[in-house]
């Protein structure tokens, strides 16, 4: 089970011992609720969680290494989620990004900060990371 905790860390229990197995750092959550959950690429295990800088932080399961930090949202990054090789997160932006996996290698591309746009499909801005994942923005109107 993960823990979210309003101290910067998450917690890996154990819910059978009652132990806590793993701590998570490297993002921030001082203030809200944020979420995340655990996802596999290639039959390796991750944590991904959302950040109140505005971003997803990726951790191997068992060194707790960062693997990933993706830039997602302006404000706060309220929850992340992932099906497959599909993650989606929501932010104070009152957007909704659709980010999916990409052969693409790292490093960065053109001097854009491992961003390179892509032309619009359906009205919706794509654009794509160096690491290997590409973003579909959903902008929702406020209620």
């Amino acid at each position: 089970v993960l823990a979210f905790n309003l101290d910067n860390c998450i917690r890996l229990w154990d819910y059978v011992s009652g132990s806590v197995k793993k701590t998570y750092q490297g993002h921030r959550n001082e203030r809200f609720a944020i979420g995340g959950c655990f996802g596999t690429l290639g039959g390796e295990a991750f944590v991904a969680s959302a950040s109140e800088d505005g971003g997803i932080v990726l951790w191997d399961v068992k060194s707790k290494d960062i693997l990933q930090r993706v830039d997602g949202h302006e404000g706060v990054c309220f929850w992340v989620d992932i099906h497959g090789e599909l993650m989606v997160s929501a932010g104070q932006d009152h957007t909704i990004r659709v980010y999916r996996h990409t052969s693409r290698g790292s490093g960065d591309v053109d001097g854009t900060d491992g961003v390179v746009p892509e032309a619009k499909q359906n009205g919706v801005a794509e654009s794509v990371a160096t690491l290997p994942i590409r973003v579909d923005d959903v902008r929702m109107e406020d209620a």
